[in-house]
């Protein structure tokens, strides 16, 4: 029913052959990213699903489709397929892993991404979703495959990417984000208007999307530490963006997600995704009593105690 659609608009509208090619991928990944979460709610319920492995059979859902790179749910999907292959559906990996030795775990994934995957643009966008991965649950670990010396660089623009992200890291001293005119018009000054509203507290904020696996998987562990922080000056946002307003109701409603929840449009989206820094989904975003962004790759609230006791540190300041 999808391509009849598709076929039926070409003939209504004549758009380029891009357009077709766009399409097709947008909805082949978009079915796959589908069975990942429906395998994901299956988890969360604890109910068994043996086709896991067959979410990610190359032959059905390709990973080697440079073409396809175009697509959001493309990259969506070689997020989800790397970190099944590379990370979860490695023994050693895991192995190395429960042992602390989380370096030369992903070192480990890293070079097999290289070794296995065919080279080009695919295989290039893995290696950064993996590297980004890390860096958004253990900065450290980032840090250190950065330094190694036998860090692929092969893709500049992404490489840079990562750069900046180590440069952050190494350089914790955030200062006040300015907007200028237009954009605190687009956007409603929303980050301005965050700020004074929490004046005095310290802000965790969730930048996330609607149709973001990690994201949802995310929400399972923010009651907890809501309730651990309950009755202390600390203030949870939740920032839904590049998501159908639709959609992103409907996800809160059905997670039961509390906290203050916020939507952005994709213009308002992409705005704050560029001033802030925001390159991938779920980020979290600590800002302190005085208005200051002192964390723009906090650690997850899946992360237990290395969050909780961070915001502690905040709270007390």
């Amino acid at each position: 029913q999808g391509d009849s659609i598709i076929r039926v608009f070409g003939r209504k509208n004549h758009p380029p052959k891009q357009f077709f090619i766009w399409a097709k991928n947008e909805n082949l990944y978009a079915i796959a990213n589908l069975l990942v979460e429906y395998n994901f709610y299956r988890h969360m319920h604890h109910i068994p699903f043996k086709y896991e492995p067959e979410l990610y059979d190359t032959k059905m859902f390709p990973v080697d489709n440079d073409r396809a790179v175009t697509s959001q749910m493309y990259t969506v999907h070689l997020n989800q397929y790397v970190l099944y292959r590379y990370v979860s559906g490695d023994s050693i990996v895991r192995k190395l892993y429960r042992e602390k030795k989380k370096t030369e775990a992903y070192a480990r994934a890293l070079q097999n991404v290289l070794k296995n995957e065919k080279p080009g643009l695919s295989r290039d966008i893995m290696y950064f979703e993996l590297l980004k991965n890390e860096e958004q649950h253990n900065p450290e670990t980032f840090i250190a495959l950065m330094n190694r010396k036998d860090i692929y660089k092969g893709n500049r623009e992404l490489f840079e990417i990562l750069e900046k992200l180590k440069h952050q890291w190494e350089n914790q001293d955030y200062a006040r984000v300015n907007f200028t005119k237009i954009e605190q018009e687009l956007t409603g000054d929303f980050y301005a208007n965050l700020l004074k509203k929490y004046a005095g507290k310290v802000i965790f904020i969730d930048f996330w999307e609607a149709y973001c696996v990690p994201c949802r998987a995310e929400f399972d562990y923010t009651q907890k530490l809501h309730n651990e922080f309950k009755g202390k000056p600390v203030a949870f946002v939740n920032v839904c963006m590049n998501s159908l307003p639709e959609q992103c109701k409907k996800t809160i409603k059905d997670l039961k997600i509390t906290g203050d929840n916020y939507y952005l449009n994709t213009k308002q989206s992409e705005i704050i995704m560029d001033k802030l820094h925001v390159h991938a989904f779920p980020t979290f975003f600590i800002i302190d009593k005085n208005g200051k962004l002192v964390n723009a790759r906090a650690p997850y609230p899946s992360s237990g105690k290395q969050l909780t006791r961070l915001l502690d540190k905040y709270v007390k300041m």
